[in-house]
């Protein structure tokens, strides 16, 4: 299937070089920024291209993009008042602009409402899943992909991308058997569909079965060459296996070999994946001597993000770890955040501000477990946090 554009003056090679940007994004391509950005110099007008570019600068979580994320917005709106998009198109630019201005709750159900007419847009699918993601409900994430399976055939375009967010859903749900054999389908009909890769391995590491995990990942890590920093992730899945059957060192030589460089990116993923393996080595006796260094660099530049909890907790690690000055300035951070309107504000107030004071050793007995869920990521990622009561 591939994604229906309206603006007639667009060219027609260039809806299909717009479903290739697409693709590229579902496949975590290094170069889907460069497409991007040279489908939009021939055609400035493209809805489509437009809202998946403010899409692409919300996923990064980071406030540096503020600026250029209100540009794409303003365009958008542009484009909807001028009348040279269709309905859809017109909710595309609806959600963006919620989320942008940090509802993602309405960008959510507007998305959904999207898939209720438009069950093959895949772009509103895989923003709509990633949603449900931070919002760490597992259950809603397998719902979206569930009310729209119908619709969905082999053959079609993005089908293996499709099941692989589908066996992420069945996953986080607890469906581990089903969520295995979907992905391993998803998996063969895309070998480098990181998505899909990435849940079997969470089904294989939910389950306690390591070895396979290690054999998993090993197996389709040749297929990350020129995929973009979420190769980081899977090589800390594969850390967290080894860590598991108490193979401290080859974790550490993971750290040392795959991640260790990926902070300087300054993309808040990297640093999740660096903090919270430290973390676990250390708690598990291990020493890691002068590594936590790097992460306080990058970390003091983030104490008053108010983009995404879930980050924020995570650049507060390192914070916390080495006694940083600036741990004053982020719990200061989470305390006016919580005092906002946006629903991420919402979650520092059940989570960000009380975990931050548990962190920081304030507090240990802080009220915030019960809504943990509600900082999103998976169950894996969340597993961090209950190992630092």
């Amino acid at each position: 299937m591939a994604t229906e554009l309206s603006y007639t003056a667009i060219q027609t090679d260039n809806i299909t070089r717009f479903n290739e940007v697409l693709g590229a994004y579902l496949g975590s391509r290094a170069d889907v920024g460069e497409r991007l950005t040279s489908l939009l110099a021939e055609e400035p007008q493209m809805p489509m291209a437009v809202c998946l570019q403010g899409y692409l600068l919300k996923l990064a979580a980071h406030p540096k993009f503020a600026a250029s994320l209100q540009k794409f917005v303003a365009q958008a709106q542009n484009i909807s008042a001028s009348g040279q998009c269709n309905d859809r198109e017109r909710q595309h630019i609806q959600a963006l602009t919620a989320w942008a201005y940090g509802h993602e709750e309405q960008a959510l159900t507007i998305l959904e409402d999207l898939l209720s007419s438009n069950p093959s847009d895949m772009c509103a699918l895989r923003v709509a899943h990633y949603l449900h993601f931070y919002q760490g409900v597992g259950a809603n994430m397998l719902a979206s992909t569930r009310r729209v399976s119908s619709f969905w055939q082999e053959g079609d375009d993005h089908f293996g991308y499709y099941l692989g967010m589908h066996a992420f859903g069945l996953e986080e749900s607890g469906d581990l058997v089903a969520a295995e054999q979907v992905g391993r389908t998803a998996a063969e009909i895309n070998p480098a569909d990181l998505w899909a890769v990435h849940a079997v391995d969470h089904a294989l590491y939910t389950q306690g079965d390591h070895q396979a995990g290690i054999r998993w990942l090993r197996q389709h890590e040749s297929a990350w060459v020129g995929t973009n920093n979420f190769r980081y992730h899977l090589y800390w899945h594969l850390a967290l296996h080894h860590l598991k059957v108490g193979e401290h060192s080859v974790s550490l030589g993971i750290y040392d070999a795959q991640l260790a460089s990926s902070i300087s990116d300054d993309f808040y993923l990297d640093m999740c994946n660096n903090a919270a393996l430290l973390w676990r080595l250390e708690y598990r006796g291990v020493d890691v001597g002068d590594r936590w260094q790097a992460l306080v660099e990058i970390a003091e530049g983030h104490t008053r993000d108010q983009e995404l909890v879930f980050a924020s907790l995570h650049y507060l690690l390192p914070l916390a770890r080495l006694h940083s000055p600036k741990l004053v300035d982020m719990r200061a951070n989470f305390s006016v955040w919580s005092k906002g309107r946006t629903d991420q504000a919402r979650v520092s107030q059940l989570v960000g501000e009380p975990l931050a004071t548990t962190v920081a050793n304030q507090n240990p007995q802080a009220d915030w477990q019960k809504s943990l869920h509600t900082v999103g990521g998976s169950h894996a990622q969340r597993e961090l946090f209950s190992e630092l009561t």
